[in-house]
């Protein structure tokens, strides 16, 4: 039989300013030969800050996310990612 390995995709997460707001933005890349199934970027939701730190084999994100309907409320969120 054959045997099938799926390619990963790459993630790209960036802040895009759209009409005066940042917005935390995502985008999934299929790293495959010859693929046309890439996806468009999508709003995620509106940021204060974002910031990508390297700690070894992982990478720590620090957002901070703002309220459109009060721009003074915020909750800031530290992630961890590593294999």
């Amino acid at each position: 039989g054959d045997y099938i390995t799926r390619v990963p995709y790459l993630i790209r997460i960036y802040v895009e300013n759209i009409n005066g707001i940042n917005w935390l933005m995502i985008k999934k890349i299929d790293l495959a030969t010859a693929c046309n199934n890439n996806e468009h970027s999508v709003k995620l939701a509106p940021v204060k800050d974002f910031s990508a730190e390297i700690l070894g084999r992982a990478v720590k994100l620090t957002i901070t996310f703002v309220n459109l309907n009060s721009p003074d409320k915020t909750i800031t969120i530290e992630k961890i990612y590593s294999k």
